[in-house]
């Protein structure tokens, strides 16, 4: 056991607008693997440079005191080019130290990575625990990296090898929960604002991984599997208390990407929450379709004020035609949902998207309609909704990358390890560095719609001026900008016009 492995978020990461007002959380996944490796004696750190606000010197002086034989990052596709050059700039200070990356970007773009980005030696694909661990007694006992299930790498030739996937963790209770104890705890601001209970302290968890749908979008079913495992409520409630007791939280934010798939045991574990009376206030992600107005009460009555659901259109042929929601799935059903949530005090949190393949302007004009009228009735009743609308995005490994690549709305050659390609729309002042799927909406319709939406909720757009015109990289770019201020000014004129307030 004579390694030394540091894991690190690199520096400046961006990951969600929820996420860019300067209240962060842990990255839980090197959190997990730091344990399994802590629990077979090695000797780990973890350095969170987006949360201290490092700059790429500051990573350089943590490594240098740390002084690892491995470096391991985690990263998502909107921070992958901050995570290429914290690679870069630790390989040019110290070209001993082998570098792993992991995270749900390279599960998907692991030979693309490998290919652009000399730097890194390893990739882990897919859950990591177990996979790093064994690529760590590899490195230090020596031994066949071919039998290491999961990773990619270079050979000594210089090709490039991809070993089969490992299977998931199927008994997730068997894992330890994550090496908290070597976070920067006291750098994580995060909090919840329950209406009925105030401003509260909050830290993320997550209690399943998989997911049995097949949204177009999604890299989750190919990321974790479709199958859904999950901790049991009792090994749920012991990673809460953890979280109560040392770390003095009241607010849990569940990262499961349904954590309603399976209601009984949703009821289960509320009801150990009830009984354990830990005053908690959280919030979730659903699908409208597996949840009934007896779970959403007890969920209530546990702590939850705040649900997200992806509700994505209003249109049903994108809804069961090109997302395939199934037949359990309507706008009628949301609409009922969200009345429930009303009903009992708890915040509806529902997600849309724009310019889904093949979506006319009057598909997304009827989404907007429906907002506008999510807005006018929750103004109406005197209830609060929390609604948020993104445009289409594309990640690697997911349906909507393949299609894009065979409509060639994202070029041939496009590489996700090459920054500013040609040919590639983005939006990284409010959207992150993710290419967008721009099939049947102009992108003057598309603005408009944005522009339409920030001006119901109040958003102050100007003040993301200074931003943008930093992102500014090519005169696609400005004409990108242009065409949105345009769109802008169309929207503010028609609300004069109309007497609504700018």
């Amino acid at each position: 056991m004579t390694l030394r492995v540091l894991f690190m978020v690199p520096p400046g990461g961006y990951l969600a607008e929820r996420w860019s007002h300067g209240e962060l959380i842990p990255a839980l996944g090197i959190g997990y693997c730091a344990a399994v490796l802590e629990q077979a004696g090695y000797t780990c750190g973890i350095v969170d440079a987006n949360a201290l606000r490092m700059t790429y010197d500051d990573v350089i002086q943590e490594v240098r005191k740390f002084n690892p034989d491995v470096v391991g990052l985690t990263f998502t596709t909107e921070n992958r080019f901050y995570a290429f050059e914290t690679l870069r700039q630790i390989k040019q200070h110290f070209p001993h130290v082998l570098t792993v990356l992991g995270g749900p970007h390279v599960w998907n773009a692991a030979e693309d990575t490998l290919t652009h980005v000399p730097w890194c030696d390893f990739i882990v694909r897919g859950e990591g625990e177990i996979t790093t661990l064994e690529l760590i007694q590899v490195l230090d006992r020596g031994g066949d990296l071919r039998k290491v299930l999961g990773i990619s790498y270079r050979e000594k030739d210089g090709s490039i090898r991809h070993n089969p996937p490992r299977p998931v963790v199927e008994n997730l209770d068997e894992l330890p929960f994550p090496a908290r104890h070597l976070y920067p705890m006291d750098a994580y601001t995060f909090h919840v604002d329950d209406p009925h209970k105030g401003r509260r302290r909050a830290l993320n968890l997550m209690t399943s991984r998989g997911c049995p749908f097949t949204c177009e979008f999604c890299a989750t079913p190919f990321n974790w599997g479709r199958k859904v495992r999950a901790n049991s409520p009792e090994r749920v409630m012991e990673e809460i208390e953890i979280l109560v007791n040392q770390y003095g939280v009241r607010g849990l934010w569940f990262f499961d990407d349904t954590f309603t798939f399976n209601p009984r045991r949703i009821h289960d574990l509320c009801d150990l929450m009830i009984e354990r009376k830990l005053d908690l206030s959280w919030y979730c992600e659903i699908r409208i379709d597996t949840v009934d107005y007896a779970l959403l009460k007890k969920m209530r009555e546990s702590g939850c004020f705040l649900i997200g659901m992806g509700v994505e259109s209003a249109s049903t042929r994108i809804l069961q035609e090109v997302i395939r929601k199934g037949k359990g799935f309507s706008i009628d059903k949301v609409t009922r949902v969200i009345r429930w949530c009303w009903d009992l005090g708890i915040i509806p949190n529902p997600f849309f998207i724009f310019s889904h393949p093949t979506e006319t302007y009057e598909e997304a004009r009827m989404t907007m309609d429906y907002i506008l009228s999510l807005k006018r009735e929750a103004k109406e009743r005197n209830q609060p909704i929390d609604i948020s609308i993104s445009i289409m995005h594309i990640y690697p490994g997911t349906p909507i990358e393949a299609r894009a690549r065979r409509e060639g709305i994202i070029p041939a050659d496009f590489s996700w390890s090459v920054p500013n390609p040609p040919g590639i729309m983005t939006l990284p002042a409010s959207q992150g560095d993710i290419p967008l799927y721009i099939d049947k909406l102009s992108w003057e319709q598309i603005s408009e719609l944005l522009f339409e939406w920030s001006q119901v909720q109040g958003y102050r757009v100007l003040r993301k001026i200074p931003k943008a015109l930093r992102s500014i990289k090519s005169w696609r770019d400005l004409k990108q900008y242009v065409t949105m201020a345009k769109a802008y000014g169309k929207v503010r004129l028609r609300s004069l016009l109309e007497g609504s307030p700018a």
